[in-house]
């Protein structure tokens, strides 16, 4: 190293060669250091453009901690209703710990799920999902239309042709405007088409009721078919029924086929409230089959009133009540429990006779009410009347039966039960059971399995089961455990097999689309039927003589002689009937429709 005691040592020559050298090496060295500063520059420029072309990239979110939650679904469904109706607001969302929506005040930690609203006007609804990084939201509107300011009109209803012979069809055609579903009784056909027809086979002349109704109110028009004659004989299709207590109907299903019961719904639309009302009744509530073979389930058996007498059957409660001669045999079944339902179906005649509170006790059948019901033409109760049932429905027709499930299919609606119901009623019932307010269920209401259910791990008796609730649903009949499905006792149930549908939950249904709700505001009103004439071919005879009533009504869903002595008449079809009366009898003939009961009578002196 150059230092100055070194040169100062040096001769001068020595000095002029050192401090020579020295000026080249300070050169040499500067001119790297600047070399090395420049290069040091030039990478800076070169990162400082690169970070200035990332500017505009984000970085996605990663999955972990710290990323917002997501929204990727917020809807309302209708997004378009009428004042004082519903929609049903649903979403889905990952990453949320809480959600809220406004208005409303809703609040939820479930990532999804749904809600009914019921705005008065055009609502737009905010939900935000919400977790410790931050929030998103997401809009959905709910567009309010006012209620019709008019009550829907009906331009025609009409039956083709408007006499029939007994056994023959007849078309009802309607025509209507500003409504928003139709309803035609007896027989529970509902629509929402303002112009169809529907086929009927009334066994008797019938008056059909045609209801239009929309948010105004509801407007009714009348179509009778009159049927000339009686059918004669013993009905066909009943005819091939077994006898006995749980017997094989061998195919015949009660009712048309155009009946509620024997509706196919697998393809109708979801109800507006079904999340809400599943969510009521339990999402996560298992199915239990209310029948065994040890006894539990509801009886039924199968007589032929041409061998087993009609008998007189005492009841508690008549206000209500098809008080007649009934064939009970002394034998027939008495349910468990604390309902004690007897359920009777004669084959000779294809009339259904239910009881509850039946007894038999000294060799006479007593009961608080009883109802009748006709298994080729469904004849409907009046409105807010009672049944052998809470609904005012038969209830043979919804049993799961062990003869249909070892034949391979159940071709109707099953009966079931829940805990908790308002004061209202949807067809095809026409009587409700409790006056729960905080209940969004009305007695009548159907449910159905999901079609995305999977069956297949069930036994082939389990499938068939199974398959009857995503074809024809459940029909909601009394208030009793939740999703209890009602069946007949059979000793040849199998038990352990039955209990694997258990496995089955609550949302695993879905609510039908229901028709207008009735509750004491709005029950439909209409004429009774018209007796014209009930007379009796001699008023005064010796004991034993055959004397014909005959008669003439019109806008009757069924009828029935009540005799004031001895069990003849009961049931009848057509328009006339024998009798041969042992002693003095007054016979009350009473025509029954969804409106009303009128009654006649006439008396036969025996001397």
């Amino acid at each position: 190293m150059l230092n100055a005691r070194t040169l100062l040592g040096m001769p001068t020559c020595a000095k002029r060669e050192q401090l020579k050298q020295w000026g080249i090496s300070t050169r040499l060295a500067f001119r790297s250091a600047l070399q090395l500063h420049l290069l040091a520059l030039l990478v800076l420029v070169v990162l400082a453009i690169l970070l200035a072309g990332c500017a505009g990239v984000t970085k996605p979110p990663s999955a972990g901690p710290g990323t917002a939650p997501t929204i990727s679904e917020f809807s309302a469904s209708p997004t378009s209703i009428t004042a004082g109706t519903n929609s049903t607001l649903s979403w889905s969302t990952t990453g949320a710990t809480s959600i809220a929506i406004s208005p409303g005040g809703l609040t939820s930690t479930a990532a999804s799920g749904s809600t009914s609203v019921s705005p008065s006007v055009t609502t737009s609804y905010t939900l935000t999902a919400t977790n410790s990084t931050g929030s998103i939201t997401s809009a959905a509107t709910v567009t309010v239309t006012a209620p019709a300011s008019a009550k829907p009109t009906i331009t025609s209803f009409i039956a083709s042709p408007a006499s029939i012979s007994a056994g023959a069809t007849s078309t009802l055609s309607w025509a209507t405007s500003g409504a928003t579903s139709i309803a035609i009784s007896p027989g529970g056909f509902t629509s929402t088409a303002a112009t169809g027809s529907t086929v009927v086979a009334p066994s008797v002349s019938t008056g059909y009721t045609l209801t239009a109704t929309n948010g105004a109110g509801f407007i009714t028009s009348n179509a009778t078919v009159t049927v000339t004659a009686a059918s004669g004989g013993m009905p066909s299709a009943c005819s091939g029924m077994s006898l006995g207590a749980h017997a094989s109907f061998n195919g015949f299903v009660p009712f048309p086929s155009s009946n509620p019961w024997n509706e196919n719904i697998s393809s109708a639309p979801v109800d507006p409230n079904s999340s809400a009302i599943i969510n009521y009744i339990g999402a996560s509530t298992t199915l239990h089959p209310d029948f065994d073979s040890t006894g539990d389930g509801i009886p039924y058996i199968v007589v032929d009133s041409s061998v087993t007498p009609l008998v007189t059957v005492t009841l508690a409660d008549s206000s209500e009540s098809d008080l007649m001669p009934m064939p009970f045999p002394a034998d027939a079944p008495i349910e468990g429990g604390s309902d004690h339902h007897v359920l009777v179906a004669d084959r000779n005649t294809c009339w259904l006779y239910e009881v509850w509170e039946g007894a038999f006790s000294g060799g006479q059948w007593s009961a608080n009410n009883s109802a009748v019901w006709d298994l080729q033409n469904y004849n409907s109760r009046i409105y807010t009347w009672t049944s052998a049932d809470a609904a005012g429905l038969p209830i043979l027709p919804g049993l799961v039966r062990y003869d249909e499930v070892s034949a391979g299919a159940i071709n109707h609606a099953l009966r079931f039960t829940v805990p908790n119901t308002w004061a209202a009623f949807v067809s095809p019932a026409t009587h409700w059971a409790q006056t729960n307010s905080g209940s969004p269920i009305p007695i009548g209401m159907r449910i159905r399995l999901k079609a995305s259910f999977d069956i297949s791990g069930f036994s082939a008796e389990n499938q068939v089961i199974l398959t009857a609730m995503k074809t024809y649903g459940l029909i909601l009949a009394d208030n009793g455990s939740a999703i209890y499905v009602t069946g007949a006792a059979d000793t040849r149930w199998d038990d352990d097999d039955l209990h694997h549908l258990t496995t089955v939950v609550g949302s695993d249904f879905e609510v039908v689309q229901m028709p207008t709700e009735i509750d004491s505001g709005n029950v439909p009103t209409g004429a009774a039927p018209v007796i014209s004439s009930f007379t009796a071919s001699q008023n005064t005879v010796s004991p034993g003589t055959t004397v014909t009533l005959t008669w003439s009504a019109s806008a009757a869903s069924y009828l029935f002689i009540d005799p004031s002595v001895g069990t003849q008449v009961g049931t009848v079809r057509g328009t006339s009937a024998t009798v041969n009366p042992t002693a003095t009898t007054t016979y009350i003939l009473n025509a029954t429709n969804s409106y009303g009961r009128t009654t006649a009578a006439v008396t036969v002196q025996v001397q």
